[in-house]
């Protein structure tokens, strides 16, 4: 692929794409249960979670992982600490690093500088403390911290200064297409996630990865 030798950094979402469940049939029947329990479908659940104010404030930090979820659930009769807790924990009860994921990283790193773009809160950090990926990376943007969120062409641009790299110079990948076409229209390389293998193939392509 043209230019491929000019590549110098991939940059990563995090939720969908770091994080994977283990077993994503399990973490589905799950979450279709636990929707079901509240009286709702799946899509009508995430669309409560993450198409609502509260989810908009919390994702540029003008309130906390901790007042997101109690706001969000009390919409849904969920008040109390212990229950929110457990509705958390069952939440991202299925979410890991999966090792394919690992692996790619473990191969990109020596190759290129590794940086990640997330929606997240404020305890993003910690979570990827917590998995272990914290050293993979140079650059964290947390839209948290930085006031502004995917789409917005802002928290890319605030990326690639970081980065000290160009747009033609990165690689982006997200599971959500909105994003993928916002670093697009940058002049990123963007590729929507949908599984470590097609992004193994993709960045081997740009001689990124193997041998």
């Amino acid at each position: 692929m043209a230019g491929a030798a000019n590549i110098q950094a991939v940059i990563f979402d995090v939720g969908g794409v770091l994080d994977q469940p283990a077993d994503p049939l399990a973490e589905e029947a799950d979450r279709l249960a636990l929707a079901a329990e509240l009286g709702m479908g799946l899509d009508d659940l995430w669309h409560h979670l993450y198409q609502t104010e509260p989810w908009m404030l919390a994702r540029v930090g003008r309130i906390t992982d901790a007042e997101f979820w109690q706001q969000s659930l009390a919409r849904l009769g969920i008040y109390q600490e212990a229950n929110i807790r457990a509705f958390v924990r069952r939440h991202y009860a299925f979410k890991e690093v999966a090792p394919a994921m690992r692996a790619l990283l473990d191969d990109l790193r020596p190759r290129v500088r590794l940086a990640i773009i997330s929606n997240a809160t404020d305890t993003l950090e910690s979570g990827l403390e917590g998995w272990g990926l914290t050293p993979y990376f140079e650059v964290i943007i947390n839209s948290y911290r930085v006031g502004c969120a995917k789409p917005d062409p802002r928290i890319y641009c605030l990326a690639l200064d970081r980065l000290q790299v160009r747009p033609d110079q990165a690689v982006f990948t997200d599971d959500q297409q909105h994003n993928v076409d916002a670093a697009a229209e940058l002049g990123i390389r963007a590729i929507r996630f949908t599984g470590v293998p097609d992004l193994t193939a993709f960045l081997e392509d740009l001689g990124l990865t193997g041998d």
